[in-house]
């Protein structure tokens, strides 16, 4: 996959990311309903995050090759802390259950997103032509979708059962 498709993604995803954490946390210090619930130090530390995403994409697509290479580690850095807290979220549902109240989760978005993480992370600091490395990516991914549907299992077998 090209630089410039990468951060074509990138500019996407940063895109996404600001526009569902940006308003929750204006909408919460504005003192809207229906945020009350809602806990800033959970989503204040990713607004620098999504930005840096955000705005390195922007840079990067409008920049030179050079811009594009300096750039990547910055945001191979960000999707690494992406795929780790993806990871940690699904040993947390292993050990200690599923949340109360009003729970969304999607497998398939979960494991795109480890398996993209871990090609931008390969293509970031892998200099290598090791064929197992190559598609580290798909591996991943697969791996987080296998475990993601037996806790899809686990949840259907404890809520409806």
């Amino acid at each position: 996959m090209s630089l410039k498709k990468i951060f074509v993604i990138n500019l996407v995803l940063g895109i996404f990311v600001c526009l569902a954490h940006i308003p929750v946390v204006a909408l919460k210090l504005s003192g809207a309903s229906g945020f009350e619930s809602v806990n800033l130090w959970q989503v204040l530390p990713l607004i620098p995050f999504d930005l840096v995403l955000l705005l390195g994409a922007i840079a990067a697509l409008a920049g030179s090759d050079e811009r594009k290479s300096k750039i990547l580690p910055v945001h191979a850095v960000i999707f690494g802390l992406l795929s780790a807290l993806i990871v940690g979220m699904l040993l947390w549902f292993v050990l200690l259950g599923f949340p109360e109240g009003n729970f969304s989760w999607s497998p398939g978005f979960g494991a795109a997103l480890v398996g993209y993480s871990v090609h931008v992370c390969k293509r970031a600091f892998y200099q290598g032509t090791s064929k197992l490395m190559a598609n580290a990516g798909w591996y991943s991914a697969g791996i987080v979708f296998f475990f993601e549907l037996v806790l899809m299992y686990k949840f259907y077998v404890v809520h409806f059962t």
